[in-house]
């Protein structure tokens, strides 16, 4: 067992830190989903850093082991789920950058379209002035 002397004050600061994360990314400039995902996995990490802290500073495997076991299989529970958000963050990032590169192939035909028109307009302006 770790000294709650030890595991309370790494846990206070961890926990500050994460809410300082959530809180960077409220005013930062990204995707709304992104954002979403990057809160829930911040809040997830908070939660998941109480039960560490019980597992290993409140609960002793040898006078509760079953709430010891619990703060544990918590912990780990917690972590799958940290494996699973961090899987939606890359899918989604993937998608995000699929639609940006979309906009951007979108955007780079319609300018190309534009610039054969004025190639076209400005060459018909030149044709009849070297006739006169």
């Amino acid at each position: 067992m770790l000294s709650p002397l030890i595991g309370l004050p790494i846990a206070a600061l961890t926990l500050l830190l994460l809410a300082g994360h959530v809180l960077a990314l409220q005013s930062s400039d990204m995707p709304g989903s992104r954002r979403r995902i990057r809160v829930a996995n911040s809040a997830l990490a908070m939660l998941t850093c109480c039960a560490m802290y019980a597992g290993t500073c409140v609960f002793l495997p040898t006078e509760s082991p079953r709430e010891w076991s619990l703060a544990w299989m918590l912990v780990m529970l917690m972590i799958t789920l940290h494996v699973a958000l961090a899987m939606a963050d890359a899918i989604n990032t993937a998608v995000l950058r699929r639609r940006a590169v979309r906009q951007i192939k979108t955007a780079s035909q319609r300018l190309r379209e534009e610039l054969k028109s004025l190639g076209a307009r400005l060459e018909a302006e030149r044709s009849p002035s070297r006739s006169e």
